[in-house]
């Protein structure tokens, strides 16, 4: 209890200190808040409801509710294909999704299911691997990871694996456990923006746009847009509700242009507000142009086809030095980071779209093996 009360008061302390206001009084906002419309001081600080009228509150949608409707509308044998990394690679090479190319796997993975990718089990079987792929950044990715967590980034220079600021890799206690962790990790590049994203991607990461893709009576449509942005020295553009110190920026998913960009407030971290310039880069966020907007957009339409089985994903996808790619399929996206970005409640039109599509067909799920593409 005490715990819970320390919690609400700097909230308050926050939210007040940020906006020159009263604690006392955003207290009882928040109290109010929680005992009318369910939702936490958490929520009250992530979602900006010190600047937002009471009533609208209610517009907002929470994850559970809407993790019942993905559930529905995505068969459990299906939400495989986007859970686990190895199975979202080889779907997409099978239909020439544009996706990062895996060349190891680091863990206990059955020859079969490997189809001739390098297998993993020492630092020399690594290194064989990385020398013949030639210096460079890579990463070793948890199979079954989400929000960037376990990612382990190295260099490869001159016949060495280093960290980021120089050191032995095998030094460090991340890459020593990972091989006795029991864990399968896949080797990928670690992939770069496209250069003219430069302004808005200065940094070590690469950021990705979320789009929401729904398949109703068989037709595909990009229904909502996020672009995640990352900031400072942070490798992968994960928001965690704002203590990662990325931006969320809502995007017109018609033209690419970038709307309003939110982030952490610099003196009060908890409190999520409004930024019109890159914190590193100093470029203007509102209005931004992604470039090769029309590429990105059809290759997630795309990979929406090739993972049919899943009939709403929010898709995480990068403009690299490459072109248009395809990092992950999420067939139960946070409603947060759309709600965050477009800086207004989405469960009318969520529940109403998922809704639509549970009505329109029958769930069904026929999955096949698949074989990467030679």
């Amino acid at each position: 209890m005490l715990q819970k009360i320390i919690e609400y008061w700097q909230s308050a302390v926050s939210v007040a200190g940020s906006k020159k206001s009263v604690a006392v009084w955003v207290l009882v906002r928040i109290i109010l808040c929680r005992l009318i419309n369910g939702f936490g001081p958490k929520d009250y600080l992530l979602f900006s409801f010190h600047r937002k009228p009471f009533f609208s509150h209610t517009d907002y949608l929470k994850k559970a509710p809407l993790e019942a409707l993905q559930n529905q509308v995505n068969p459990v044998e299906a939400r495989q294909l986007a859970l686990d990394k190895f199975r979202f690679y080889q779907r997409c090479k099978v239909s020439g999704v544009p996706t990062p190319e895996v060349f190891g796997v680091l863990g206990e993975m059955s020859d079969g299911m490997r189809e001739g990718i390098p297998h993993i089990r020492s630092k020399a079987d690594l290194l064989a691997v990385v020398e013949s792929q030639g210096e460079g950044v890579y990463l070793l990715k948890p199979v079954d990871g989400s929000h960037g967590s376990g990612i382990i980034r190295f260099h490869f220079v001159s016949g060495a694996l280093l960290t980021d600021s120089g050191e032995e890799l095998s030094a460090q206690d991340e890459f020593v456990d990972a091989f006795d962790s029991g864990e399968v990790f896949l080797l990928q590049r670690a992939l770069r923006p496209h250069p003219e994203l430069t302004g808005v991607m200065p940094g070590q990461g690469l950021g990705t746009v979320r789009l929401v893709t729904a398949q109703v009576d068989g037709q595909i449509e990009i229904v909502f847009g996020c672009l995640k942005i990352p900031v400072g020295n942070n490798i992968a553009d994960n928001f965690l509700a704002g203590k990662s110190g990325n931006l969320l920026a809502e995007i017109d998913i018609k033209t690419g242009q970038v709307k309003r960009a939110f982030g952490p407030d610099e003196q009060h971290s908890e409190v999520i507000c409004e930024y019109s310039l890159h914190p590193d880069s100093g470029v203007a966020l509102r209005s931004y142009q992604f470039p090769y907007w029309a590429d990105l957009v059809a290759a997630v339409k795309s990979g929406a086809q090739a993972f049919h089985e899943l009939k709403t994903i929010g898709w995480d996808a990068a403009l690299t030095e490459q072109g248009p790619c395809l990092i992950e399929a999420n067939s139960r996206y946070d409603c947060d980071l759309l709600q965050v970005a477009m800086d207004r409640g989405l469960k009318a039109e969520l529940t109403g779209l998922l809704g639509e599509i549970i009505q329109s067909e029958p769930v069904r799920c026929e999955l096949t093996s698949e074989k990467p593409a030679a």
